[in-house]
């Protein structure tokens, strides 16, 4: 799913973690969401890599759901491990990287959780869902700078602020336990 229209300066500068699994490495793979959901806001699906080669970003079926994934050249993806793979969006190119998780600003964590929050509070209320492309741009929307460095990935911050991605929903923990999906 592609997002509407977005001032395209908005993911300038945004940077993006996830940690890789090893199945990941191997299939040169990576599953998009929930850390990486915001390049689905892109009206695009290959993305220049800055240095050579290019991004593939891809809805396939699994056997039991449907899923982005993003794929590379030769090489791809380059961190795994303990080390968080970066992705720093630029001007129609990608600049990739490895650091890691020791080197993630706690304080700017906190802020982002804060973010997260302060967009997804009065659409999670009564046990609503949210989507989680349209809460990063929100965030972005209020502070660029919130993900202008490396941070702990999506999934983790979402974590901390009490929610879980579900079905391509962000949900409070409380109501995806309530709905039995456990």
């Amino acid at each position: 799913m592609m997002h509407g229209s977005i001032d395209p300066t908005l993911l300038r500068g945004v940077v993006l973690t996830q940690f890789v699994a090893d199945h990941e490495v191997e299939g040169r793979r990576l599953e998009v969401d929930p850390d990486l959901t915001v390049l689905r806001s892109l009206h695009t699906t290959t993305v220049p890599l800055a240095d050579g080669g290019v991004l593939r970003l891809r809805e396939e079926q699994s056997p039991i759901a449907t899923m982005w994934t993003l794929g590379g050249p030769r090489g791809w993806p380059p961190a795994g491990g303990d080390e968080l793979l970066v992705l720093e969006l630029g001007d129609g190119v990608v600049t990739v990287g490895a650091i890691d998780i020791d080197d993630i600003d706690d304080d700017a964590d906190d802020r982002c959780v804060e973010a997260i929050l302060e967009v997804v509070d009065p659409l999670l209320a009564d046990g609503g869902s949210a989507d989680p492309v349209g809460v990063v741009l929100a965030v972005l929307e209020r502070d660029r700078t919130l993900l202008d460095g490396p941070r702990s990935p999506l999934q983790d911050l979402y974590e901390l602020a009490g929610m879980i991605q579900h079905d391509g929903r962000l949900m409070r923990w409380e109501t995806y336990q309530e709905q039995g999906w456990m």
